[in-house]
């Protein structure tokens, strides 16, 4: 949750492969319904984990259970309502990170260097909340047993 005094806003990562347009659409209208923060306002994202439920179709992961994905969205709401009426005012601060030596390949050597956004949230008396990292990256490190 992120208010700056006069704006709210929802950041909502899951820990799901993905999340479909439709869903994100319809969780975004139902969390405007319960909390006045504008749909265009919450961020609805997966970490892009392959452990996860089937949330979307993707060929051997199995099927979407649409049950499941309906109480999801419910929690997700309910989680959004929360976070909205524990906000205090808070401060922010940002960065970035860099790893010049980037990825290797055996066969390529270096590939690249890195950078990885980061937002660190306080609260008004300047103590941690919360620190969010994005870097991409797609690990394919478990095999194809792992359900």
């Amino acid at each position: 949750m992120l208010d700056d005094g006069g704006e709210q806003a929802a950041l909502v990562v899951c820990e799901v492969l993905a999340l479909d347009r439709s869903f994100v659409a319809a969780t975004r209208a139902a969390v405007q319904e319960a909390t006045s923060i504008p749909g265009e306002n919450v961020m609805i994202a997966g970490t892009h984990t392959h452990a996860g439920p089937a949330t979307i179709f993707l060929r051997d992961c199995g099927e979407v259970d649409q049950a499941w994905m309906a109480v999801l969205r419910e929690r997700l709401v309910a989680l959004v309502g929360e976070a909205r009426r524990a906000c205090a005012r808070r401060i922010s601060a940002s960065g970035a990170g860099c790893w010049p030596q980037g990825r290797q390949s055996p066969d390529q050597g270096r590939i690249d260097g890195w950078r990885a956004g980061v937002l660190h949230l306080r609260d008004g008396h300047a103590q941690p909340i919360a620190t969010l990292l994005n870097y991409a990256c797609h690990p394919t490190v478990l095999g194809h047993t792992n359900r």
